[in-house]
């Protein structure tokens, strides 16, 4: 029964966020929009959504932003085209602003989102006024050893192994999303684990998506030539993050021309008790580069 009654609570978080669908030229692309502001397109990370990005943006960005928050290829609403490469979703993302009518946008990238929004960069800066990467994927990212795949893929088709995991190896759920290992949370930061752990759900509607970027995404960053981003660039990263590695974070920094760096002293990959700390950051970077209280019109639906 309480199986049963997590998954269909699971899935009705997911709908209660309103979402929209658009037509790509390379399929279905699910979104959420939301709030008033200057355009901010926040790429999820890996077993994220629409509704955790659009969620995102408040988190760690603010309110005064207009929030455009697609599902990343494979993810919920939102195809897999054929030879997906985090380049194409760069491609799919530029097609989305032209629907809404947006010139111009910020874009955020977290963890395994953040590929896409550096691909974004350097295929269409001038459709960028800012680029901010949170505990994002950098070089030189791996993937698992392919061999693992089909495992990978097993048990991604059913939602009883995650549903397992998080009933009765509470430790493992913990590491899975992210939180170092010895980390003793406060309790709101143990809040915060729970609600990330139950946003997992549902584990089949983010199979594809999660393949990807398991597979493809996560790796492709090694092909982004940092040097070569133009945009103005800020990287957020937590020192004690243990799924994308700090010293990777602090790499990219130099080699993306006139990036700025953040570090948040703890907090692991979901920058536990450090989301305000977050926000003022990205707040003081994107004040220096736009006006937040500037709105903007939108078209499309």
């Amino acid at each position: 029964m309480s199986y049963r009654k997590d998954i269909k609570a699971a899935w009705e978080r997911v709908q209660a966020v309103p979402s929209r669908t658009f037509e790509s030229s390379l399929g279905a692309v699910e979104y959420a929009l939301e709030g008033e502001g200057p355009p901010l397109l926040m790429s999820h990370g890996i077993q994220g959504s629409h509704a955790e990005g659009i969620n995102m943006v408040g988190t760690y960005v603010g309110t005064a932003w207009m929030g455009i928050a697609p599902s990343r290829f494979g993810y919920f609403g939102s195809a897999l085209p054929n030879d997906a490469t985090p380049a194409l979703q760069a491609d799919v993302c530029v097609e989305l602003l032209d629907h809404l009518g947006v010139d111009r946008a910020v874009a955020m990238g977290y963890s395994a989102g953040g590929t896409s929004v550096l691909e974004l960069a350097l295929r269409h800066p001038d459709r960028l006024r800012a680029l901010v990467l949170t505990a994002s994927a950098l070089p030189p990212s791996s993937r698992p050893p392919v061999v693992l795949a089909p495992l990978f893929s097993a048990i991604t088709r059913t939602e009883r192994i995650f549903w397992a995991l998080k009933a009765y190896a509470p430790g493992v759920m913990r590491g899975l999303v992210g939180v170092p290992k010895r980390y003793e949370p406060t309790p709101v930061e143990a809040e915060t684990i729970r609600e990330v752990g139950e946003s997992i759900f549902p584990v089949t509607a983010r199979r594809q998506g999660f393949m990807f970027d398991a597979f493809t995404g996560n790796t492709w960053v090694r092909r982004c030539q940092l040097e070569d981003i133009a945009v103005p660039t800020l990287i957020v990263h937590a020192a004690d993050d243990n799924y994308a590695p700090y010293q990777h974070a602090v790499a990219a920094a130099d080699r993306i021309p006139r990036a700025e760096f953040v570090t948040m002293d703890k907090g692991g990959h979901l920058f536990l008790g450090r989301e305000a700390a977050v926000r003022e950051a990205v707040a003081a970077f994107l004040g220096r580069q736009l006006q937040p209280k500037q709105a903007v019109r939108v078209g499309g639906g």
